[in-house]
């Protein structure tokens, strides 16, 4: 039996566990812990739920269709337009945890060993266990799809630069293209900068050479920082700035849902670091 297979098999006898244990009057298993108690029917949605799927696909299909008419204007003002008013070359950026990547079975790991998040388990996990992290249902067929059209696809993402080897060798486990990955000049596959959460800088690194059809991730914080937690952003406040945003959701922003963990949890209880520093993944 693979790593993935265990680690979902250890979540299906975990919920088992819990609703025994609710109809006994019996204490849950001893490893886990109140913190990841509560995340587990979040991550079993992920892990099991047909409505997960389908969210996934939605969107993927969605942005892809847009992706698909932008190049078509491109071609478009191409014929139209003399060399000097051309566009810079089309790209996608996406995020990869929980957008390209899904990382599920690392929440069902914290449970079965009873922790809490760390950037040390995390690394661990990744490092040792990167043969259960799966993609995300449509990530793939999307990816494939706006290559296709000649449009780059580059990823931005908070893993530290340590991780940069594993997380080649997870996404090519699954034959997602990797060509220019290993070089960090190349802007194909942007880590996170000495400890630098916000992506901003990042993206105007993208921006100065291509033009940016879409970008697709699994919290807000993959589309402006605006909506990164701090002591003004509320909950309120960043409700109100996504209907600001409206006009570029399902046009040029595309969200996949994520309930297990996210900046949302951090602003929720206050912004604790130990949510923030996983929030950022």
């Amino acid at each position: 039996m693979n790593s993935s297979s265990c680690f979902r098999r250890a979540a299906f006898i975990a919920i088992l566990a819990l609703l025994t244990s609710a109809a006994t009057g019996l204490q849950p298993t001893p490893r886990s812990n109140e913190q990841q108690r509560g995340l587990l029917y979040a991550d079993l949605w992920m892990q099991t739920s047909a409505e997960y799927v389908a969210c996934c696909l939605q969107t993927y299909q969605l942005a892809g269709d847009a992706v698909e008419h932008n190049v078509q204007q491109i071609h478009t003002e191409k014929n139209t337009l003399a060399p000097e008013f051309h566009k810079p070359p089309p790209a996608v950026i996406m995020d990869l945890d929980e957008t390209v990547l899904d990382n599920a079975t690392f929440q069902t790991y914290l449970y079965d060993i009873g922790e809490n998040y760390s950037d040390e388990l995390w690394s661990r996990f990744v490092s040792d266990h990167h043969t259960s992290i799966r993609l995300v249902p449509g990530a793939k067929d999307f990816i494939d799809r706006v290559e296709f059209l000649g449009v780059t696809v580059l990823y931005i993402t908070n893993r530290e630069e340590t991780l940069r080897k594993t997380t080649i060798e997870t996404l090519a486990q699954w034959g997602v293209n990797i060509t220019g990955l290993d070089d960090p000049n190349s802007l194909r596959l942007l880590m996170q900068p000495h400890g630098e959460s916000s992506k901003t800088a990042r993206r105007d690194l993208v921006r100065a050479k291509f033009h940016i059809l879409a970008l697709v991730g699994d919290q807000l914080g993959d589309f402006a920082d605006e909506f990164s937690p701090n002591h003004d952003n509320t909950v309120a406040a960043r409700r109100e700035t996504v209907y600001e945003y409206r006009r570029l959701w399902g046009t040029r922003w595309f969200i996949l849902p994520k309930p297990v963990y996210g900046q949302w949890q951090a602003v929720l209880r206050g912004d604790p670091q130990q949510y923030l520093r996983r929030a950022e993944k």
